[in-house]
C-alpha cells in the first residue's frame, strides 16, 4: 500500500453496516478509493477525486436504503394480502 495513513479511507469503512445491498455499495466504493491510494501518489487532485468518490458512495448508499425499505414494504403487502385470502370463506 503506498499511503497507510490516508485520512479520507476511514470514511470508506463499511464494517458496521448489516450484510446486504448497502454493504455492497459501500464495500465496492471502499475497494476503489484504496485502488487510488495505492497508485496514485498524494496530490491535492487525489484527495478532491476521493472526496468525489466519497460523495458518490454516498449517494449509492442512499439509494441501496431506499431499495431495501421499498423491497421489504412490498413484502409486506404481499403478506397482507395473503392474511387477507386466508380470512376470507
Amino acid at each position: 500500500m503506498r499511503d497507510r495513513n490516508e485520512p479520507m479511507l476511514r470514511w470508506f469503512d463499511w464494517s458496521h453496516l448489516r450484510p446486504g445491498i448497502v454493504r455492497g455499495m459501500s464495500s465496492h466504493c471502499q475497494g476503489l478509493a484504496a485502488i487510488v491510494v495505492n497508485t496514485l501518489p498524494s496530490s491535492a487532485e487525489r484527495t478532491a477525486g476521493l472526496r468525489k468518490l466519497l460523495e458518490a458512495k454516498d449517494c449509492f448508499v442512499r439509494a441501496a436504503i431506499a431499495h431495501d425499505s421499498e423491497t421489504h414494504l412490498a413484502t409486506l403487502e404481499k403478506e397482507k394480502e395473503k392474511e387477507k385470502e386466508k380470512d376470507k370463506p
